[in-house]
């Protein structure tokens, strides 16, 4: 097309344009303009050459109409059995507890309490399956996209608490043992933690 013509096109001044990093041919961009109303594609010219016109599936505009956090993979907390849980350890400043699961002479599980490396205490039976669920059912409600020099606005500063897990998981069908490691900052007006 001569460059008179981009505009029946909708490409001269075009609606939308991506760009992406592909394996094979390196930096691509589309730069996509009228909707063909009779065969549902987008017309568009590639990588800035505006003498050809291409048609592109409807699917790659309506694509690329999300959000841009919904292209971002957001980390998923670990999934395992709470008896899968192996310890619980807090740490916030000088101060250290950790909580043990073990098995007492009857083979039951049991919880135990240590506070900087003191001999652990047992924790009682109630508040055992109440860690023990609340930590199986945690989750993210949501990703934000924050600037470390923004972390101490959401509590995220040095002085935070870490919450380290140790828990067993079935990979490939044999048992490993797995840490994840959980910064915790400020709560929110809904009681939730930033992490």
């Amino acid at each position: 097309v001569t460059e008179e013509q981009l505009e029946e096109y909708g490409l001269k001044t075009p609606a939308k344009t991506v760009t992406f990093t592909d394996k094979v041919y390196g930096l691509q961009s589309f730069c996509i303009g009228a909707y063909n109303t009779y065969n549902g594609t987008y017309c568009a010219y590639k990588n800035g050459d505006k003498t050809t016109v291409y048609l592109l599936d409807g699917a790659f505009y309506t694509e690329f109409e999300r959000a841009v956090e919904s292209f971002v993979y957001y980390d998923d907390l670990p999934a395992f059995k709470p008896e899968g849980l192996k310890s619980l350890t807090l740490t916030q400043g000088d101060r250290t507890v950790t909580l043990t699961r073990g098995t007492d002479r009857e083979g039951k599980a049991v919880w135990y309490r240590s506070v900087n490396g003191e001999a652990p205490v047992q924790v009682a039976p109630d508040l055992a399956s109440s860690l023990e669920l609340l930590v199986g059912d945690m989750d993210y409600l949501a990703c934000l996209g924050v600037k470390t020099a923004d972390f101490s606005e959401y509590g995220l500063h040095e002085n935070t608490t870490r919450m380290t897990l140790v828990y067993r998981q079935t990979v490939g069908g044999a048992e490993v043992e797995r840490a994840f490691e959980l910064t915790l900052g400020s709560i929110d007006k809904y009681g939730y933690y930033y992490a």
